[in-house]
């Protein structure tokens, strides 16, 4: 992932609060903090809207990545798949539709 500015430079290993710059490590984190923050979740209301989708994000991984809840500037992959890739993630939320 060259010139990422969600992961650390050389890696694919994502930027974290954490300050963890192992892969395996960081999954494991995240599972488990993403865990509690899910049960919290779980509990509250999000709207289905581009801005309750926001603030579900960053509830969840709020404990982990200074970017939670913001969009994106450049597509992601985790893990060999491509994810909240930028123009069809904005198109999705412009346009209504959720896949």
């Amino acid at each position: 992932m060259a010139s990422d500015p969600y992961t650390y430079p050389g890696t694919e290993t994502l930027r974290n609060r954490l300050g963890i710059t192992d892969d395996k490590t960081l999954t494991e984190a995240e599972r488990r903090l993403t865990q509690a923050r899910g049960a919290e979740a779980a509990r509250l209301t999000f709207p289905a809207t581009a801005d309750g989708y926001r603030a579900l994000h960053k509830h969840l991984f709020q404990d982990l990545y200074d970017w939670a809840g913001q969009d994106r500037t450049v597509s992601i992959a985790k893990g060999g798949s491509s994810f909240a890739a930028v123009p069809i993630s904005r198109a999705n939320w412009t346009s209504g539709s959720r896949r």
